[in-house]
């Protein structure tokens, strides 16, 4: 078994898609890197004159207005979270550099999100091109154990996306402590920063395990792309619906998406739409709800064994040379 996972892994290392992805995700890591050092570079002192120009001015009108503000919203319906108007704030008018653990955050989710697309593709392009070109039958005739085989496949699509994942994410998070560093700002909130992306290679390897098993249902990897922008434009469908009929916002936290976010941010917000019928006529309130990182784990969990199951099955009775 373990010959068979090398073999696996050697064939996985070899392809020259695999080099073109990981060349890719390294060059988007090191652009970001701009990003980084614009966000965490001090403001120039002619920069700090005119921000805090019209800081002082919409703080001022802030501090005259905002009730008014937010009983004017009340009154045309609002809820009370939507109608609150948030105190201006030097950061915001970015009088003050952007925290570390702020812009690199964003930095290590960017990379896990690129990493997973990178992992998706590989997947399904590794078992894809098998069936599309018959080398799987022929790999069959080597070793007949259809069980070993697909756990030789799945372990090295496992460890190979992880090892994607952990390039992505440490690699943003090592770089842009190097730029931070550099220009001479404090590394806050690095740990957290750390632990995000931790939490993203599980995310990376989830996303190649998903890659893998649809394009070995469907046989072909343009199939698994596909798959891919088709639940795209089902987000979209469901955010243009949403809209129209809000008790679609309830399906939140059985979405794939909303899971993936609370498992990377250890937990995550959403919101819940509903009709509200008033005096003044018919309106929308939402309520914020929370998914915790455990119910996410959960259910990535479920998902991924059911697939993983599906998969082995179909795969077991398949005739791979039709």
């Amino acid at each position: 078994m373990i010959r068979l996972i090398g073999a696996e892994l050697n064939r996985l290392a070899s392809r020259r898609l695999t080099l073109i992805l990981v060349l890719a995700v390294i060059a988007v890591v090191a652009l970001f890197q701009v990003a980084v050092a614009d966000a965490v570079t001090p403001p120039s002192p002619d920069e700090v004159a005119a921000a805090q120009q019209g800081f002082e001015q919409d703080h001022r009108d802030w501090e005259q207005n905002h009730e008014e503000w937010a009983q004017e919203c009340l009154d045309d319906g609002g809820s009370a979270q939507d109608c609150a108007v948030a105190e201006p704030t030097a950061a915001d008018y970015g009088l003050v550099p952007t925290p570390f653990g702020s812009i690199a955050g964003s930095g290590v989710a960017f990379a896990v999100v690129l990493a997973m697309l990178a992992s998706y593709l590989l997947a399904a392009s590794f078992i894809g091109a098998e069936f599309s070109t018959g080398s799987i039958g022929n790999w069959l005739t080597f070793v007949p154990r259809r069980d070993k085989v697909y756990a030789a496949k799945v372990i090295a699509i496992a460890v190979g996306a992880a090892a994607i994942g952990i390039l992505a994410g440490f690699s943003m998070l090592g770089l842009a402590t190097v730029v931070t560093t550099a220009i001479g700002q404090p590394l806050t909130g690095a740990a957290d920063v750390a632990a995000t992306a931790g939490r993203g290679v599980a995310l990376v390897v989830f996303g190649a395990l998903i890659g893998f098993c649809v394009a070995l249902l469907t046989r072909h990897t343009v199939a698994a792309l596909g798959v891919l922008v088709g639940y795209g434009l089902l987000w979209i469908g469901l955010q243009i619906i949403t809209g129209f009929i809000p008790a679609i916002s309830r399906l939140k936290p059985w979405q794939l998406e909303t899971n993936l976010q609370a498992f990377l941010r250890w937990g995550t917000d959403y919101e819940v739409y509903r009709r509200v019928v008033s005096a003044d006529g018919v309106g929308f309130d939402s309520v914020t709800r929370h998914l915790g990182f455990g119910a996410a784990a959960i259910y990535l969990t479920v998902v991924v064994i059911v697939l993983l199951v599906a998969t082995l099955l179909v795969f077991r009775r398949r005739d791979v040379t039709s």
